[in-house]
């Protein structure tokens, strides 16, 4: 396992011996991990994308919907100009 600044290198045999700590420094340190085969680069390890469960839209911070905001809406309900 060698440090290379923006990565970790590892020989794929060390990989299987060494994966404990390699989760460790992708999970904990936000570390990448680049596996080698005979020298050539076959896989990297990277931290998960975190997503939010549903979207963020900053523009409805503070907004509080009544009832359930995708329930079907007759179409009297929508306004004269959305028709």
């Amino acid at each position: 396992m060698t440090d290379r600044g923006d990565y970790i290198a590892v020989e794929a045999g060390d990989a299987a011996r060494e994966l404990p700590a390699l989760l460790k420094a992708v999970e904990g340190e936000g570390r990448r991990v680049r596996i080698f085969r005979n020298g050539a680069a076959v896989a990297e390890l990277t931290p998960a994308l975190q997503q939010a469960a549903f979207p963020v839209f900053p523009e409805l911070t503070g907004v509080q919907f009544i009832g359930d905001p995708l329930a079907p809406i007759d179409e009297s309900e929508w306004p004269e100009s959305c028709r």
